[in-house]
């Protein structure tokens, strides 16, 4: 191999390596080291550990001004939605209603026991089943009891939940929940996530480095060769 060839491919080799081995340490150094370390009597902290709190700060601010807040969110929910959950509650809880029911009938019978036993003994010499004329009342009072309450809890739901919305704006930041979970975040943890995001890109910034030092090398290396 001709001696210009060999020396193009050492400074070209030398220059990859080179503008790898910076971007590699340059992508690490973003989170490494974790804690303030001294060299040389110069303190070192990777970026994110060392702005934590600044970044975070800034993080909760982009969150709830640009990407998420309370009101957007409420805004997000249909009508249509509330309604077909108050209809699922209340069916839910149909049993519920029933036995309240029964109980205020259960509570008037004990109360007056003389002359409810004086009708269930009139009504038995006509046929009339007081015990299961009362639990066909009680079903049929707990469905129109499910039915209004639906349609009272559909009327007063855009209030009430307007009401929870200026309460929760009130009481309730995204910004200070984003910024108080990026510092209560592990570092080793947060530096994983932020990988599994961007892991691919930071390979390529690695590799782009890599070429662009090879071009370096191989433009070091014709400098010198054709024109020292």
């Amino acid at each position: 191999m001709n001696h210009w060839a060999i020396g193009i491919l050492v400074y070209v080799g030398i220059g990859g390596f080179i503008g790898w081995i910076t971007n590699f340490i340059a992508i690490k150094a973003l989170f490494r080291p974790y804690e303030k370390k001294k060299f040389l009597g110069i303190e070192w902290q990777g970026l994110v550990p060392n702005r934590r709190k600044e970044l975070a700060n800034n993080l909760g601010n982009m969150v709830e001004g640009e990407l998420i807040n309370i009101p957007e969110l409420i805004n997000k929910v249909k009508k249509e939605d509330v309604d077909s959950f108050i209809e699922q509650q209340v069916d839910n809880h149909r049993d519920d209603i029933a036995d309240t029911i029964r109980g205020y009938v259960e509570g008037f019978i004990k109360r007056n026991q003389s002359l409810v036993d004086k009708v269930e003994s009139v009504g038995k010499v006509f046929g009339f089943n007081l015990q299961q004329r009362k639990e066909e009342g009680i079903k049929e009072l707990a469905e129109s009891a499910s039915k209004e309450i639906k349609t009272k809890a559909k009327s007063v739901a855009p209030k009430l939940i307007a009401t929870i919305t200026d309460e929760i704006v009130k009481n309730i930041s995204i910004h200070d929940i984003t910024e108080e979970k990026i510092n209560e975040m592990d570092l080793k943890n947060l530096e994983a996530m932020v990988h599994r995001i961007a892991n691919r890109e930071m390979k390529m910034i690695e590799y782009f480095g890599g070429i662009l030092g090879g071009i370096v090398g191989a433009i070091q290396w014709t400098i010198q060769y054709f024109l020292l």
